[in-house]
């Protein structure tokens, strides 16, 4: 289900909110990727950014990385806006 930009940054930064104390955190950073990725609307330029996302969380990257990883990309795309 597609919704728009600003909704799925909504529901990004409250899985974020939540990645450290997450039973699996990686499990929890792949749904903010999807919640983001599931928007058809974003430009060309914020989908390459989430793709990023998605190929460097698919290479299961340090715990401790993951939380400054997804907060950069969701500024990223608040910017963009």
């Amino acid at each position: 289900m597609s919704g728009s930009r600003q909704e799925a940054i909504t529901s990004a930064k409250r899985l974020l909110r939540t990645l450290s104390s997450a039973p699996d955190r990686r499990r929890r950073a792949r749904s903010l990727h999807a919640e983001l990725a599931a928007v058809a609307d974003w430009t060309t330029t914020d989908r390459e950014t989430i793709a990023a996302l998605g190929v460097w969380l698919h290479d299961n990257p340090p715990l401790d990385a993951l939380r400054a990883r997804c907060g950069d990309v969701l500024a990223k795309l608040q910017q963009s806006r």
